[in-house]
């Protein structure tokens, strides 16, 4: 049975409501979906990449470069968005970085694919020649790579400096690289980085200039009322995970029971509140923090006896709270004892309504990042995040390699030498993988503003003469060492971003047929 019968078989039994595109026509649907959302967020890629202006269904504005950021916010429907929005997202979430490199090449491998299959390449020799090439790829980025650890704190930093390049986060990087450095170094013990000790905040009012890195926690609250006095600079803490309200009574039940006789439930209250409050101030505490509410009552006696109170703080502000005082939350009045408390700095900032408590353990840490524009303040926090995780690689892993384009043009080459061994079909999917691998460097050099093809030549000719951490200066064309310049990516990033395109391009150019189903 040829192809075009077995399609009309199927067509001829499917419910209505139910569509097929089948063979070329498949993939070149998949195909062109997926050069599409490449092509949108291709011009991003870079230090001289474009930003995004993206509004939502709630009128919210923010500007961001963020591969991940600007395909979420298409709120992609097809089934092939949705598979490319899996690889930034696979990207991010695994390399902390590198999504528009992923998605870029994905598009790249994926139209490269479809030029091949046309020629009557079949896609098992495409996804042949896409695996040997990957391989090869990867060999090269491992013999180019060089191990530091983070007590070099120069390669700790140009990374985090080429990673915030490209973004509004730029014109401060120096001062956000090394607020990125210095979290990850109180992050760090050992070779063990846990990112879960780092927090983001944003506010504005400030240039990013003034942007700093707290010891502690910031929480999103303040008292209800402002204390009389300034608070004191330390400050005793008590975080309770729950609410504190007199325990529930039915006063029906009790009535007509007969037991309850005038002024005997007040009574009870009273002796619970005075309970309750007596226990809190010999507990020594100044602060109380509270996820829940506080009874009326109870606030107003630890708000005379000189005690603040936090109340109705998020679930999110409580979990980063219990890292900071190292000690589970008390859930019950109970608990308390006359040691619980923690000792703690404390600052209000009420015009933000925000409580920032610090302590000498680096147990929590909370970059507070400024910026005079709100609509910039997502994307800051998202290169920030970047920067976080890729200086993280450094310490745990340590492999560095050149940035600018030179890995790709090295992978190009180590391909190109792998496709003249092979003498079947498999060696043009090869070579196509090493032109898509080109095109990273390329579409660097059109961001910039420079000539394409003048410029990459040159760079490519300094490779081909071994100069394998050759790239070329954005501002001023020349071809420069990246290492000398501070160009640096983390091999994790570039690694998983060559796996996670090459998996989505294979699965991609196998798909023969797309069935559209109006059922659930």
């Amino acid at each position: 049975m040829t192809p075009n019968s077995a399609s009309d078989s199927i067509e001829a039994i499917l419910n209505d409501g139910v569509g097929v595109t089948w063979g070329s026509q498949a993939r070149s649907a998949a195909t062109q979906s997926t050069r599409e959302l490449g092509a949108t967020v291709a011009t991003t890629m870079g230090p001289f990449g474009r930003d995004k202006l993206v509004v939502n269904n709630g009128g919210h504005v923010h500007v961001t470069n963020d591969s991940v950021t600007i395909l979420r916010n298409l709120h992609l429907t097809d089934p092939v968005g949705r598979t490319v929005l899996e690889v930034a997202n696979s990207q991010i979430f695994n390399a902390g970085d590198g999504t528009t490199t992923a998605l870029v090449l994905t598009g790249e491998l994926l139209r490269r694919a479809l030029e091949l299959c046309e020629r009557g390449v079949h896609p098992t020799s495409v996804v042949a020649g896409y695996q040997l090439a990957a391989e090869a790829a990867q060999r090269r980025l491992l013999e180019i790579a060089n191990r530091y650890d983070l007590t070099d704190r120069a390669i700790a930093l140009d990374v985090a400096k080429t990673t915030l390049a490209g973004s509004s986060a730029g014109y401060e990087r120096d001062h956000l690289a090394e607020l990125a450095v210095s979290a990850v170094e109180r992050a760090t013990s050992g070779y063990d980085v846990d990112l879960d000790k780092i927090r983001f905040r944003t506010a504005g009012g400030r240039d990013m200039a003034a942007s700093r890195l707290v010891t502690g926690a910031m929480l999103e609250a303040v008292p209800e009322r402002r204390p009389t006095e300034p608070a004191s600079e330390s400050v005793e803490l008590l975080a309770f995970d729950g609410e504190i309200m007199p325990p529930e009574t039915d006063r029906s039940l009790v009535a007509d029971a007969g037991t309850l006789a005038a002024g005997t439930f007040e009574d009870t209250e009273r002796r619970w509140v005075s309970a309750t409050s007596e226990r809190l101030i010999e507990s020594g505490v100044d602060l109380l923090v509270c996820s829940g509410t506080v009874d009326d009552a109870v606030a107003d006696r630890l708000r005379r006896a000189g005690i603040d109170c936090l109340t109705t703080v998020s679930g999110a502000d409580m979990r980063f709270l219990r890292r900071m005082v190292a000690r589970d939350l008390l859930r019950a009045i109970e608990e308390i004892e006359s040691d619980g408390t923690v000792p703690v700095s404390l600052e209000y900032d009420w015009e933000a309504g925000r409580t920032t408590l610090t302590t000498d353990d680096a147990a929590a840490i909370t970059v507070l990042l400024y910026s005079q524009s709100e609509a910039q303040r997502d994307q800051l926090e998202s290169k920030m995040s970047d920067a976080v995780e890729v200086v993280a690689q450094v310490a745990y892993d340590g492999r560095v390699l050149p940035g600018g384009g030179a890995p790709e043009l090295e992978m190009a080459r180590a391909v190109d030498a792998v496709a003249r061994d092979r003498d079947d079909r498999s060696q043009l999917a090869a070579d196509a993988f090493g032109e898509a691998l080109i095109s990273i460097p390329r579409i660097l050099l059109q961001n910039a503003g420079l000539d394409p093809i003048d410029r990459l030549h040159a760079q490519q000719a300094a490779h081909h003469d071994g100069e394998w951490f050759a790239a070329v200066d954005l501002e001023t064309g020349a071809v420069i060492d990246a290492r000398e310049r501070g160009i640096r990516e983390t091999l994790t990033v570039k690694r998983h971003a060559i796996s996670v395109s090459l998996d989505a391009a294979c699965m991609l150019v196998r798909i023969d047929g797309i069935l559209e189903s109006e059922q659930d």
